[in-house]
């Protein structure tokens, strides 16, 4: 028996060493067959789904272009020696041979451009900016630094479609699109600002130290986020991660017209936990264009602001904290009395921001889930002093007009459950959706309002889905419908189409309805003395529109270089518009007046090859008044250059932008059409960073506003507050700043 055992092991190995030597030629002459090769980005390894390779058989010649599936992967269609040329929009290209068997993984390194933002504004989950139905254009934390931007009024200078005013008190106001800063969502990270003054967020309030990119969505998001998003939606993403354990830096910021900034970031990272507090201080002196050592024309300012950011990490959720704290104080120091000019007014604004917001975020199950708490206060004080300026003592003015206190309070949650399921194999039909709730509670509170305190709730629910019939195109219906205490809310749909191709060809086109609540000051507004009449309107009605949008996007990459071109056109038109009325002499009341419609196109080209960016681009923009036969359009255009060495650590770049004439049109009290106008004007910045001792320190210098533009010729008529005047605050013209950044732990 052992001899039998013996022989039957001995013939089994025998068998299958035949068996290897026989099969050794048919595996030589099919090294290659079933392999398949996956293309991976560096950073993440996640897959790049939009790369295609080009399979050549070295012996035959024959060529195959395949395109990577939703895992990076494509199947070599050879079964012998085969060459792959591997390509994909934003990376670097690679060429290699496959000579033996098995599956091969190439990594494509990013060129120095960044084509696929991940951006969350409107979206079921983390996205990226080509795969959004929604034409989103996303400010990173570099072009932030490359203008040496403080706050959003800076970064938004140099964008197309976007006009900026200011105001010596109220600070800077914007329109995009043709469309009123009341009609703008402004949020951060996801959470409505509230206080608008005049209608509208004070953009120098609203500082950038603690942001890492700035999404712009242009058109009205109102199925997402309700009323102010008629004309689009500015959500500002915090810094919440971080790449070691812990963070300390320290920046500060100087300009020559008299800006002197300082600000902090502390951040620790351990384990499941994560907190980052920031802090600074913001002074400006003031600006005038005729110095009289009292009166500036912009004035002085002091801030402090302060944030609290605490995460915690659960296995597929994330629960996070934020808090911030913010103090304004404007100085208007007025002109030197008649008749021993030894006295003067000084007016006193002091404004205090408190926002805090919780948020729970991520997957449960199959589903992404979002939701946040938040409660946000601003509060603005203003009081006017008899300044002795012999002895430099003051007294509070007994005049109760000359004193006034407004206070905004706002409870707001928003939560909605997702899928952002992905398209497996030969999967021909997706379907995704998104259900939500969002509940908003604002009071208002001060002496002007309607019995010192009035309040209004808005509470909705809203829904949508994206159907995906095959893997280009792309559909978004969306509905929301509000209950509102004041007034009758309209139902809001939208419709979104996306069609992308793998030869960099993206097209969108949509249809939504917006809408605008009247605001607490529109509705319950009360201002008489001597010097005012102004009174709200309780039976106004809300404003709402009709949008529609065409975006064409067309992007190649050919010899490691890219080239990006950007054609859209919009139509908007506003029903009930909303506005301050003379109804006789000095008295004003707010009034729905009628229609106001926006057109527009912009085209732009960008380009990358090594280390630079170019981009030009131009828009075109008309405005309807009250009377809807009368249209007038404005040009745009704007230049960017930059030079990028990563090796070097340098950076230089050049922000040109031509604001074209801007005319409006009002109806004065006895019905007559009458116009408004802003002349041209052309702004230029040129900046420089570099990184130095081991990228712990960037330094950063650079001249802003180099053609010197300061007050613009205007033809703006007087309203309530005012006899009108031939000139405009633009800028404070010509100035030189200094940053330096400090990293203190890498």
């Amino acid at each position: 028996m052992k001899v039998y055992s013996l022989n039957s092991k001995t013939l089994l190995l025998a068998w299958l060493a035949l068996c290897s030597w026989l099969c050794q030629p048919l595996w030589a002459q099919q090294p290659l067959a079933g392999s398949r090769v996956t293309v991976l980005a560096p950073a993440d390894s996640k897959p790049i789904t939009t790369a295609t390779i080009v399979f050549t058989d070295v012996t035959s010649g024959k060529q195959q272009s395949v395109p990577t599936d939703v895992k990076g992967e494509a199947l070599n269609p050879f079964d012998k020696k085969t060459a792959v040329f591997i390509y994909a929009i934003g990376y670097e290209k690679i060429q290699d041979t496959l000579s033996t068997k098995g599956n091969k993984t190439f990594f494509l390194r990013p060129l120095n451009v960044n084509l696929n933002d991940v951006i969350v504004t409107g979206q079921y989950g983390s996205n990226t900016a080509d795969q959004s139905v929604y034409k989103v254009r996303v400010i990173g934390e570099d072009r932030i630094k490359a203008q040496g931007a403080v706050n959003l009024r800076d970064v938004l200078t140099n964008d197309l479609n976007i006009r900026l005013s200011n105001d010596p008190v109220l600070g800077s106001s914007m329109t995009m699109m043709g469309i009123g800063g009341e009609n703008i969502k402004i949020l951060i990270d996801g959470v409505p600002m509230v206080g608008r003054t005049n209608g509208n967020i004070d953009l120098t309030q609203i500082n950038l130290n603690n942001i890492e990119r700035i999404e712009v969505v242009e058109g009205p998001l109102s199925v997402s986020y309700g009323t102010n998003a008629l004309g689009g939606a500015i959500n500002l993403i915090t810094k919440k991660n971080q790449k070691n354990e812990a963070e300390l830096r320290v920046s500060t910021y100087y300009e020559s017209v008299g800006q002197y900034n300082v600000d902090g970031r502390l951040g620790l990272n351990k384990n499941r936990h994560s907190l980052q507090l920031t802090g600074g201080r913001n002074f400006f002196d003031g600006f005038a264009v005729v110095d009289t050592s009292r009166f500036k024309d912009w004035k002085p300012k002091e801030q402090y602001f302060g944030n609290l950011n605490y995460g915690y990490r659960f296995k597929a959720l994330t629960l996070n904290y934020s808090g911030e704290y913010f103090r304004e104080l404007i100085t208007n120091r007025g002109q030197r009395r008649q008749p021993y000019y030894e006295t003067a007014f000084d007016d006193y604004y002091r404004t205090q921001r408190i926002n805090n917001s919780v948020t729970l975020s991520g997957k449960v199950a199959k589903y992404n889930l979002s939701v946040i708490a938040a409660y946000n206060y601003f509060g603005r004080r203003k009081n006017t002093y008899l300044k002795d300026l012999t002895t430099l003592t003051q007294e509070i003015t007994p005049n109760p007009t000359d004193h006034d206190t407004t206070a905004f309070g706002l409870i707001m949650s928003r939560g909605s459950i997702s899928t952002s399921k992905q398209r497996e194999g030969n999967q021909k039909t997706i379907c995704n959706y998104e259900a939500g709730y969002d509940f908003n509670y604002e009071n208002m509170l001060g002496k002007r309002i309607k019995d010192n305190v009035k309040s209004i709730g808005d509470y909705a629910v809203f829904t949508s889905a994206e159907f995906s019939p095959v893997k280009q195109l792309t559909f978004r219906p969306g509905i929301r419908y509000a209950y509102n205490t004041v007034y009758k809310a309209p139902l809001v749909p939208s419709f979104n189409v996306l069609y992308s191709s793998s030869k960099g060809i993206t097209v969108r086109a949509s249809y939504a309805r917006g809408f605008r609540a009247p605001s607490l000051k529109e509705l319950y507004f009360n201002f008489v003395d001597v010097n005012h009449n102004i009174v709200g309107n309780e039976a106004l009605k809300a404003e709402n529109s009709n949008n529609y949008s065409l975006n064409f996007t067309y992007r190649t990459a050919p010899k490691n270089t890219v080239i990006k071109t950007d054609v859209s056109a919009f139509y908007n038109r506003i029903q009930n518009l909303i506005t301050l009325a003379q109804l006789q002499g000095t008295s004003y009341t707010y009034a729905n007046i009628g229609n106001y419609r926006a057109i527009g196109v912009q085209g732009g080209v960008d380009y990358w090859v090594g280390k630079f960016r170019i981009g030009v681009g131009a828009s075109y923009i008309g405005r309807s008044g009250v009377d809807v036969s009368t249209m007038s359009y404005s040009p745009e255009a704007r230049s960017n250059i930059s030079f990028n060495s990563e090796k070097a650590g340098l950076v230089v770049s050049l922000f040109y932008k031509y604001t074209g004439r801007l005319q409006t049109f009002y109806q004065s009290s006895d019905g007559e059409i009458l116009q408004n106008s802003i002349s041209a004007f052309n702004t230029l910045d040129i900046t420089a960073s570099k990184n130095l001792w081991k990228r712990r320190i960037n330094l950063s210098a650079g001249c802003k506003n180099l053609l010197n533009v300061q007050n613009v010729q205007a033809n703006v008529q007087g309203g309530v507050h005012g006899a009108g005047s031939n000139s405009a605050p633009m800028a404070w013209g010509r100035t030189v700043f200094v940053k330096l950044d400090i990293n203190f732990i890498k």
